[in-house]
């Protein structure tokens, strides 16, 4: 855990120039006992706000200091577990020694979160109701997330949820009120938090998780009616309305308020913490239900502002326009929105524009992680699962029985059931079985098996599983949790995918949604997702790169932004290579170093293997910010002699060198994208890093090397591709305008050749939708049939690249070789299907395949057709005249 020593600090002077590696560069704010000042960590570059804690209050209630300040930096230490994204991280505590006599002021080292507080906020402006669920929905998910891991919050109130960016809700200052619960009754009210402190709190009752729940309901009270509940003199007379008295119904200070949503504040703020709801969340829910008005046509709506209108004049009226017609007057079928009681879609007409955006959301099938994504006011937010958690992990899981579980629960069986935890699934994704290397099929722990038509599967329980199908039981949840969190039903999804990802691989994403039912709108490429979340409400035009490195996959986009166009120039990468590589090495060096250490060899052990791997990714994170760190495993293996423990330092130089070369596989795919877009670095204006794996530190400084200049970490590493992908399904359904993407093809089309060479039709790189037509012709006289290859990729050898198909054209007049004109045309649509149409000139005899993604779960017969034509060893040369093509002269 981060933060778990004490540090020897300098005296910390009354200009706050420095507190260790702490350069102190001004103060943000008062409160919370103490200061809170904007710093940079000199040692990881980095900016970080630092909270020194005053004794002032703590010496008027004459308590010990001492043990107010360990109490203190414990609490803090606790906060520190806490690794929910909705939650302020804290790096670490100290104390800085001022008097040899005294215990030094306690410091808190947090994540730096460059945006307002809720409180300074709500004094200058009212939340629309959308706004204000989203927010109480996200602080629910981080409490619960808290409550699971046993911290209880205690000081909810608007200062301690911030916003980051304006947008992203971050929960802070965990502890202080606990800390403080030990100096007397006195200590607790002076905090100046009575207003948002349950009544158990104050008459000092034995407390539990739905404390917390109190003080969410007092926030969104305050957010719906502009006032508290209740509002005293003094602290003690507000104390007691809080222990004794009932705060005014909500429908009493807005009437405009829909039935039952004052109902469910009034639970929340129940004086027994047994008839609130059992979870924050579950409250926020309920809240956002009861908030949710009728659908009403603008019509409809208009039609009542008139009849309510005092200054009606009973005269002769215009014939009404179309949109007052009883046909528009019917639109009203129950839709509901989360606002006032108004039409989301004010400049949309009808239900239909309505369903459009409403149902349509962004997924980020990540090879370690998934996240969701969809458009609310016109902004992307993450759709976190029941549990509060923003991301939920790529594992399948299955019980002896043949049950599943997905997330983070499949995640938790990892150890203890290698065999029947599925995870990095995405590898395989429209793969052939043997296209698996070695390293893949040893670096899992279930069986990897070939299925009917030779595609890469796994075996659980005697029974296989193509990787569509547990792909879409992780979409299933995904859906399931943006269902929840919608309060309808969710059929249409935006899927982002590494850029380099062939057609294959695309077709197998498409089956797997089909399976999850899910109608894909558009499969775009991660890093152009990422450019949306970065390009949107941006004006200045940018040359960008997008650095994505994930768990499974390196992609480098190279794009131009600005003036609401997003252009793709240039696309590269590796999708063999990514995180789990990492991973990988780190688990061969720990296996090495436990047989040196202890003479076992547990390479084999399936179950010592996955503790290997979660140690494994643990450590790799935590050198994210640390320069060192142990990895314990007590009890890996066992011998004659008894159990044998783990236990090694791993610092981040010896890291750095471990995984180096893995690192810099990232470096030609990154100067060929430059090459291929005709850049140079100085004309790259800016470097976006996207992916868990971008927050290793050597990471940074290949890509500050590469380019010349500090990478742009504006986008959040792990949602920022599910946010881009919910932003397109808003640009695809008119919720965001005046913002346009072109994206490309991220490999060359074409067809074989006589000779056995690669024709390409469409170059890589090539803007989409595309359209493209070559005109070849026979290589033997009175040739009435051609055999039409489709491959790609970018080898000059058609046997080099992939083939995905296999057609032919017949009915062509005999003619001498060389005569007969056939043309073939690859058409593309902006969602990659391609359709290759073969068309004999002369005749206009034509024939026509479609690639696109569909229900092939066991192949549509292009990978079968590629591996059976490559297989042939020489097919009769006679027959391959017959067949072959040449380019026209």
């Amino acid at each position: 855990m981060p933060g778990s020593d004490w540090l020897e600090c300098s005296v910390l002077m009354e200009d706050r120039k420095r507190i260790g590696q702490f350069e102190i560069l001004r103060e943000l704010g008062r409160g919370g006992m103490g200061k809170v000042y904007l710093a940079n960590d000199t040692l990881l570059d980095r900016k970080v706000a630092i909270k020194v804690v005053s004794f002032a209050l703590v010496e008027r209630e004459q308590a010990d200091l001492e043990v107010f300040s360990e109490r203190l930096v414990r609490e803090a230490k606790i906060a520190a577990s806490l690794d929910h994204p909705g939650i302020v991280a804290v790096y670490q505590v100290g104390r800085v020694d001022e008097k040899p006599e005294k215990p030094g002021k306690p410091y808190i080292v947090m994540q730096f979160v460059d945006g307002p507080d809720l409180d300074s906020l709500l004094t200058h402006h009212s939340f629309e109701r959308r706004e204000t669920v989203r927010i109480l929905k996200e602080v629910g998910f981080a409490l619960d997330y808290a409550h699971e891991k046993g911290v209880i919050h205690r000081d909810i109130k608007p200062a301690n949820i911030m916003l980051a960016h304006g947008q992203t809700v971050k929960l802070c200052d965990f502890g202080i009120a606990k800390s403080m619960a030990p100096l007397g009754k006195a200590s607790s009210v002076l905090m100046g938090t009575p207003n948002y402190m349950a009544p158990e709190q104050l008459m000092y009752k034995p407390l539990d998780r739905r404390t917390d729940q109190w003080a969410l309901g007092v926030v969104a009270y305050l957010m719906l009616s502009g006032r508290l509940p209740f509002q005293g003199v003094d602290n003690e007379s507000l104390a007691g309305q809080i222990c004794y008295g009932s705060p005014p119904p909500l429908r009493e200070l807005d009437p405009t308020l829909a039935p039952g949503a004052s109902e469910v504040v009034a639970r929340a703020l129940s004086k027994d913490p047994r008839g609130r709801f059992p979870t924050c969340s579950e409250f926020a829910s309920e809240l956002a239900v009861a908030l949710r008005p009728p659908f009403r046509h603008p019509s409809v709506t208009r039609k009542i502002a008139r009849a309510q209108s005092p200054t009606r004049h009973h005269t002769a009226k215009p014939p009404q326009p179309a949109e007052s017609s009883p046909e528009s007057e019917q639109a009203d079928t129950g839709k509901h929105d989360t606002g006032n009681d108004q039409t989301v879609a004010g400049d949309l007409d009808g239900r239909e524009a309505s369903k459009h955006q409403s149902n349509v959301i962004g997924i980020d099938l990540g090879t370690t992680n998934s996240v969701v994504a969809l458009m609310e006011g016109g902004r992307s937010v993450i759709v976190p699962d029941r549990q509060g958690g923003r991301a939920t992990p790529s594992v399948v899981g299955f019980t002896k029985t043949g049950e599943q579980t997905v997330g983070q629960a499949a995640k938790r069986r990892a150890v203890t059931d290698p065999e029947t935890t599925i995870y990095s699934i995405s590898k395989l994704m429209g793969r052939q079985f043997n296209e698996i290397d070695e390293e893949m099929k040893q670096s899992v722990a279930y069986r990897l098996v070939a299925g009917a038509n030779g595609e890469a599967c796994v075996d659980i329980l005697g029974k296989k599983y193509s990787p569509p199908e547990i792909s879409a039981m992780i979409l299933t949840k995904l859906k399931e949790n943006a269902e929840s969190y919608l309060g309808e039903t969710v059929t249409r999804v935006i899927i982002t995918v590494p850029a380099g990802s062939s057609h294959a691989q695309r077709q197998a994403i498409n089956d797997a949604a089909k399976l999850a039912g899910l109608e894909v709108i558009r499969i775009i490429n991660a890093p152009t997702a990422a450019a949306l979340a970065y390009a949107l409400n941006k004006h200045r035009q940018e040359t960008i790169a997008v650095y994505s490195f994930g768990g499974g996959a390196f992609d480098i986009s190279i794009l131009e932004v600005g003036d609401g166009l997003i252009e793709v120039k240039s696309i590269n990468g590796d999708t063999r290579f990514g995180g789990d590589n990492i991973d990988q090495r780190l688990i061969d060096w720990l296996v090495e170093e436990f047989k040196r250490d202890q003479g076992l060899d547990v390479s084999r052990d399936r179950v010592a293997l996955q503790r290997l791997r979660e140690a494994a990714e643990q450590a790799k994170i935590e050198l994210s910010t640390l320069l060192e760190t142990e990895i314990n495993l007590p009890f890996l293996a066992a011998d004659a002699t008894g159990p044998k423990h783990l236990a090694i330092k791993l610092s981040r130089m010896t890291f750095e060198q471990m995984v180096n070369t893995i690192l810099r596989r990232s470096v030609e795919p990154c100067k060929q994208a430059m090459r291929d877009a005709d850049v140079t670095p100085e004309e790259i204006d800016e470097v976006v890093l996207v992916g868990g794996s971008t927050r290793i530190p050597k990471v940074q400084q290949i890509v500050e090397e590469l380019f010349g200049k500090e990478p742009n970490k504006s986008v959040n590493p792990f949602e920022g591709i599910a946010a881009g992908g919910a932003i397109q399904a808003g640009i695809l359904g008119g919720e965001v305008q005046n913002l346009i993407l072109l994206d490309a093809t991220p490999h060359s089309l074409g067809i074989k050749t006589f000779d056995g060479a690669f024709a390409r039709v469409i170059e890589r790189n090539t803007m989409l939708p595309t359209r493209k037509s070559e005109v070849f012709s026979t290589v033997a006289d009175k040739q009435v049939s051609v055999e039409i290859k489709v491959y790609e990729g970018e080898r000059a050898m058609a046997r080099d690249n992939r083939l995905l198909h296999t057609f032919r054209l017949v009915g062509i007049p005999p003619a001498p070789r060389g005569t007969p004109r056939v043309e073939v045309t690859f058409d593309v649509d902006a969602n990659g299907s391609l359709q290759v149409i073969a068309r004999d000139l002369a005749t206009d005899n034509k024939q026509k395949i479609t690639i696109a993604p569909s229900l092939g779960l066991r192949s549509n017969g292009g990978d079968k057709t590629a591996r059976s034509e490559e297989s042939r060893s020489n097919e009769d040369h006679n027959q391959s005249e017959q067949l072959g093509l040449v380019r026209a002269g």
